[in-house]
C-alpha cells in the first residue's frame, strides 16, 4: 500500500502542463514556378497531344465520313477533354454541339477543326446566345 501511495505522490509532484493545443492551420495558397523537369514532361505532353491529333485527322482523310448515327460516334470523335466540355443533342438529322462553358482560344479551335472535318460548320448568335456547332448526322 505504501507503494501506491509513493505512486501516487510522486504523480502529484509532477509539473502538469494545461497547454491548449491549436489547431494546424493550412499554408496559404502560393504561385510555385514549376520545376524543369516537370516543365520538360508537359511539353512533351504536349507533343504527343498533337501527333495524336493529327494521326486522327489522317485517318479521317484516308477513310472519309463517318457514319454519326450513334451520340457516341460523334462524341468519341473529339478528345475526352474536349468532350466532357461539350454538349450534345440530336435536332432535325443533325448533331448540335454546344460549349458547357466557354472554351478558350485552344479548345474552341480543337472543336471547330473537328467539326469541320465531320463536314460540319459554326452557327453563329449574334446575341452570343445560341452560338453552336452543327454537324450532319449521316
Amino acid at each position: 500500500m505504501s507503494q501506491k501511495l509513493t505512486t501516487q505522490q510522486n504523480l502529484t509532484t509532477l509539473p502538469q502542463t494545461t497547454q491548449k493545443t491549436q489547431p494546424k492551420t493550412q499554408p496559404t495558397p502560393q504561385t510555385k514556378t514549376i520545376p524543369r523537369e516537370l516543365k520538360i514532361i508537359l511539353d512533351g505532353m504536349e507533343e504527343i497531344e498533337g501527333i495524336l491529333y493529327a494521326m486522327r485527322q489522317q485517318i479521317w482523310q484516308l477513310y472519309g465520313p463517318v457514319d454519326y448515327s450513334h451520340i457516341s460516334d460523334i462524341v468519341l470523335a473529339f478528345p475526352e477533354e474536349v468532350a466532357r466540355k461539350l454538349s450534345f443533342e440530336l435536332k432535325d438529322n443533325h448533331w448540335i454541339i454546344k460549349p458547357k462553358a466557354y472554351l478558350g482560344g485552344d479548345v474552341f479551335r480543337k472543336v471547330f477543326e473537328t467539326v469541320k472535318e465531320m463536314g460540319g460548320q459554326y452557327i453563329s448568335d449574334p446575341n452570343k446566345k445560341d452560338s453552336h456547332f452543327k454537324v450532319k448526322r449521316k
